[in-house]
């Protein structure tokens, strides 16, 4: 009667049926978390004798067994292997040992021994490129940089971390001694003391209203004008100072409300910041500011953003200070920035449409505006 033998392959490699040693060569060019958790996979129902510590086992470099714990799936196809209570050692290059004392449930054994080497991450001896603050109640710190990656651990509100590296929306960072991925958009990062602040960020910088819808208007002049006027500038001001810029329009054109918070987020935004002119009656005038209160990450830091920037617009060009306030609007609500709606004035009163008119006052708005991200970024 022919024998049957088993199959087995290891998850997260290549497969490999046919190696006769149970030792490889090289180990992989991939380094995992310290907290990293092996899965290996069988094509038939494993005997729950045979899957123990002795048959499936993790040796460091020095041939020493670890104190990992090896456990069967529910389905009976997989043996799952954890790593040490402490975790691995950063650095540290291990072998994950199957032997073939392994069979199944119907006492068929495995057709051969396997082994896959692994190499543990360490964190960069480079200096950091920052420090992140997070923002979020808690936040998932990921094995590699996206969501598919497992989840290593979590960070809560407040804690700093240092930042080793910025990949579109991921951060490399420390993560108890070993390297750990959190999505940037939950960490304000902030530059080390004594360096410029602002440079490096990805600050969003939304003109209102464009093209078919021209916003507020008196005597001839449009708040979709004025507001990109004083955006153009905001951008040449920003650049000089080493921080990356990025328009939602930079021309007289209209765009949805949804396209402005979707290009802030594919463009990795950092903040948005989106300007505005009010209109009222002719007796009301000032600044004021809007943040979303209800976010579920980043309200706090919205609302930072807001006071910091209108607090330079009040002092800088000498406007009445009406607030930062709560405001039910799309481009601060759907967004998962921190982000500020600002209206600098308002172009039905006399004095504040000399303002929002002038030259002079439009670059004075976009220095405080500039002024008051970077005041943001020293908090």
């Amino acid at each position: 009667m022919k024998k049957w033998r088993i199959l087995v392959s290891l998850c997260f490699s290549l497969l490999v049926l046919f190696i006769v040693a149970p030792k490889v060569a090289h180990a992989d060019t991939a380094k995992v978390a310290t907290t990293k958790s092996w899965t290996v996979e069988f094509n038939t129902e494993m005997s729950s004798a045979s899957i123990n510590n002795s048959t499936i086992y993790v040796l460091d470099a020095n041939g020493a067994k670890q104190a990992t714990t090896v456990s069967l799936s529910s389905d009976k196809k997989k043996a799952i292997v954890k790593p040490p209570s402490s975790g691995y050692k950063p650095g540290q290059t291990y072998t994950l040992v199957v032997t073939d004392n392994l069979y199944s449930i119907k006492n068929n054994p495995i057709k051969q021994a396997y082994s896959k080497t692994f190499t543990i991450e360490e964190v960069p001896t480079t200096p950091p490129v920052g420090y992140g603050t997070v923002t979020a109640d808690v936040l998932n710190v990921r094995s590699g940089p996206g969501t598919s990656y497992s989840r290593i651990g979590q960070l809560t509100d407040g804690k700093i971390v240092a930042v080793y590296e910025i990949s579109g929306d991921w951060a490399t960072i420390d993560y108890n001694g070993t390297v750990g991925y959190v999505h940037k958009t939950y960490i304000k990062i902030q530059n080390p003391a004594g360096t410029n602040s602002i440079e490096g960020r990805r600050i969003v910088i939304d003109a209102g209203h464009g093209g078919k819808d021209p916003g507020a208007s008196a005597k001839g002049t449009e708040e979709a004008d004025i507001v990109l006027d004083v955006a153009l500038r905001v951008q040449r001001k920003l650049s000089v100072l080493g921080a990356v810029p990025i328009l939602t329009r930079s021309t007289d054109e209209f765009l949805e409300l949804y396209e402005r918070v979707q290009l802030a987020e594919d463009k990795h935004g950092d903040i948005f910041i989106s300007i505005h002119v009010n209109a009222a009656t002719a007796a009301a005038t000032g600044a004021e500011a809007f943040y979303y209160k209800g976010k579920a990450a980043n309200e706090q830091e919205s609302y930072q953003l807001a006071r910091s920037i209108l607090d330079e617009i009040v002092d800088r060009a000498n406007m009445v200070d009406r607030g930062v306030k709560h405001g039910d609007l799309h481009v601060i609500r759907e967004n998962p920035l921190p982000a500020t709606l600002i209206e600098l004035g308002f172009i039905t009163n006399s004095s504040d449409y000399k303002k929002l008119t002038s030259a002079t006052y439009r670059d004075i708005y976009a220095e405080a505006i500039v002024e008051g991200i970077k005041k943001y970024y020293q908090q």
